[in-house]
């Protein structure tokens, strides 16, 4: 299976840390855990959150993966717009306090994994989608540049992170970045090639050229589902019948 839809697997279950997997096992929020171990039987998951944001990290026989959930909530939705004052000057205010946060208890659960010196015996990877796309990447900074961990960052309509400089800086980090995006996503346009800038790789998933004109559409382009219809055609191009069965389920559970 391709990298960018098998890391889409992981980032959209990302939405979906609030509902039940409706196993009547009196655990009213574990689809993300229970679809895992159907996913990968034996593989390891731990979660965590705060008031603005969830992650959770699988262990599995080959690979560790990181994985961050969209903005979700009033609280979250202000704290995209937390900007000012930039830290060292370029970096977004709320997203580095989100990953100040996170970073340690990441570091525990790797610690847990890779052991007190941190060899990676298996490739670590990160993901998410809009807020969980930024913050993959300040993840991957933060892992390089605290534990000098090296990552592969696949990030689905990640906003700006900073301004150019951002860009600059994180892509003098050794890590693989992948920075997916489908059409004309509004939300990666906002402070692009003004004062904002992007970071990595860019991979642009089709989407006809009217969308361009239409800032509806280019919110419609954001949504789950839509990455999800988009990721089902880029791997049919590619001949990934694995895949597109795959995203096919991904599909079926999508409700944004």
């Amino acid at each position: 299976m391709n990298i960018i839809a098998d890391m889409w697997r992981y980032a959209e279950l990302c939405s979906h840390n609030k509902e039940d997997f409706g196993d009547d096992d009196g655990d009213n929020f574990d689809f993300i855990k229970d679809t895992i171990k159907v996913q990968s039987p034996r593989s390891l998951f731990l979660q965590m959150e705060n008031a603005l944001e969830y992650c959770y990290i699988v262990e599995e026989e080959s690979r560790v993966i990181i994985v961050f959930r969209g903005t979700d909530g009033g609280k979250a939705w202000l704290n995209n717009f937390n900007i000012m004052p930039l830290v060292n000057g370029y970096m977004h205010k709320g997203f580095y306090d989100l990953i100040q946060y996170f970073g340690p208890e990441i570091k525990k659960c790797l610690v847990a994994i890779y052991g007190k010196e941190l060899k990676q015996t298996k490739p670590l990877f990160i993901t998410g989608h809009s807020l969980g796309g930024i913050m993959s990447q300040y993840c991957a900074k933060y892992l390089f540049e605290k534990l000098k961990l090296i990552s592969t960052c696949v990030n689905f309509g990640s906003p700006v992170g900073g301004t150019k400089q951002w860009a600059i800086e994180m892509n003098k980090i050794p890590v693989k970045n992948i920075r997916v995006v489908n059409g004309y996503d509004q939300v990666t346009e906002i402070l692009d090639d003004t004062i904002g800038g992007h970071a990595g790789e860019l991979l642009r998933l089709h989407q006809p050229k009217w969308h361009k004109f239409f800032v509806w559409r280019k919110l419609l382009d954001h949504s789950y589902k839509n990455y999800t219809k988009a990721l089902i055609k880029y791997s049919e191009s590619l001949g990934d019948s694995e895949a597109v069965k795959e995203l096919e389920k991904v599909k079926r559970r999508c409700n944004i």
